[in-house]
């Protein structure tokens, strides 16, 4: 997955910036969203990561630490990861970043409607999208022909030494899943999947790692593990800000959304 993921984005590179000689990788995000959404967060970092293995300059930049400098940018790439206040962007701003020889484009992590309303409101000024997800990727092309949209999910880079789908000397498989707990995630069809799993291997238990950002639901989650008999076997951790920690305690992840 890494060496396919890799060459899109060579081609991606090779693509807008054919008579560049520097990039200088702007992404802005809400630092809400980044705060309580595992998610972006890993995109920004794995990103970074991909773009200085290519020796690509870039620059992580917080809306809440705006500077006036950041709105004379020239002759770049301007990713705008997931960001959903439309108080960020204004007309003149947006004509100016045209003006200036950049390329904006626009990350979504969730359905097009009605979560970004940033990129409904600014479409025309985006050269394009990048989508997290083949079905956010149907999504644009269907209602914005005319916008490049690249897929390029979700990523995540750990270096693989005896973890293997089998229990070793009769110990736990440690199942995990990272992102929010809301709807749209699909945690109900993964805790009725782990129930299953569990009539041919007992030993097993299901991590869940993120946000709660709602109660409501995370109350409707932990009736639904109750009265399944499944509350020794799941347990819901929440929002932890060690990434690396999650995925040492956890031998397989699973993305069910």
């Amino acid at each position: 997955m890494e060496s396919q993921l890799n060459d899109k984005l060579i081609l991606l590179l090779r693509d807008i910036l054919p008579l560049l000689f520097m990039i200088i990788y702007h992404m802005l995000y809400n630092f809400v969203e980044t705060k309580f959404n595992s998610g972006i967060d890993t995109w920004n970092i794995m990103f970074i990561k991909l773009l200085t293995k290519y020796n690509i300059n870039s620059t992580l930049i917080n809306v809440t630490e705006w500077k006036e400098e950041y709105e004379n940018i020239s002759n770049s790439i301007l990713i705008f990861n997931n960001v959903k206040d439309t108080k960020i962007f204004n007309t003149d701003l947006m004509k100016k970043w045209n003006e200036n020889k950049n390329k904006l484009y626009f990350v979504i992590h969730g359905d097009i409607c009605p979560v970004n309303k940033a990129f409904v409101a600014f479409n025309s000024y985006f050269h394009g999208v990048i989508s997290v997800s083949k079905k956010v990727k149907s999504i644009i092309h269907k209602h914005f022909p005319n916008k490049r949209v690249i897929y390029l999910p979700n990523k995540i880079e750990r270096s693989i030494k005896h973890r293997i789908l089998k229990n070793k000397d009769n110990e736990i498989i440690n199942f995990g899943y990272v992102g929010r707990l809301s709807k749209g995630k699909n945690l109900p069809l993964l805790i009725r999947a782990y129930q299953n799993y569990r009539h041919v291997n007992i030993l097993c238990h299901l991590h869940l790692f993120g946000s709660i950002m709602n109660e409501k639901y995370t109350k409707y989650i932990k009736d639904m593990i109750k009265r399944l008999e499944l509350s020794d076997y799941i347990t819901i951790h929440g929002h932890v800000n060690n990434l690396d920690e999650i995925y040492e305690t956890i031998d397989i992840l699973i993305l069910p959304s």
